[in-house]
């Protein structure tokens, strides 16, 4: 866990508080390791892409769930057809 903070530029106890709100997958448990995979570094460095543009965790974690790498703009506007069926924004 030491290494994947250090590599995504947050906290353990960042990668840990992500974990327990749903945000980021466990890790693959290897007898009493626990081994973090690329996707883990790439969904912190969504996470932290997304909040930098201003989304709460409730969004990010709605957005993280559709899959899709993109942009939140673009994740944003795609939540909001699917919940409205048009895009009428200010």
């Amino acid at each position: 866990v030491e290494e994947l903070a250090r590599a995504a530029g947050v906290a353990v106890d960042t990668v840990r508080f992500y974990q327990t709100r749903g945000l980021l997958p466990a890790p693959k448990r290897v007898g009493r390791r626990a081994v973090y995979e690329r996707r883990h570094l790439e969904v912190l460095q969504r996470i932290k892409r997304y909040q930098a543009e201003g989304l709460p965790l409730a969004v990010v974690k709605k957005l993280l769930a559709t899959g899709a790498p993109r942009s939140a703009k673009a994740a944003l506007l795609a939540a909001v057809t699917d919940q409205r069926g048009e895009t009428a924004l200010t």
